[in-house]
């Protein structure tokens, strides 16, 4: 965030419902919803499943390998979103004994 000038990044209302649904639906499946007092139910006999992951700790992982960038409603420091990538060189061309063929293996 910091290295493209990122001022916030905000989850879309829609992405959030969708999200709510999809889980709510999982979650009914799960002991939670039996009729037990939990602190998953915010201490109530009856009611939401508010605080696990739906599916698998194997299905969480997949899901936070990649960001889905659509999701999101980012916000910049600067009005133009292509202002960190400065003046078009690198650090490196910049400074004086840069490799420059760093890439190049021999």
């Amino acid at each position: 965030m910091a290295n493209e000038d990122i001022k916030s990044v905000d989850v879309k209302e829609d992405v959030v419902d969708d999200w709510n649904v999809w889980g709510d639906e999982l979650l009914k499946r799960s002991v939670w919803a039996s009729g037990c007092r939990s602190w998953y139910k915010n201490g109530k006999v009856d009611g939401r499943i508010t605080a696990l992951y739906p599916g698998s700790p194997l299905h969480f992982k997949d899901l936070t390998n990649t960001i889905r960038g659509e999701d999101f409603d980012i916000k910049y420091r600067s009005k133009n979103r292509w202002k960190f990538l400065g003046n078009g060189f690198t650090r490196m061309e910049m400074e004086d004994g840069g490799d420059l063929s760093y890439y190049i293996n021999v």
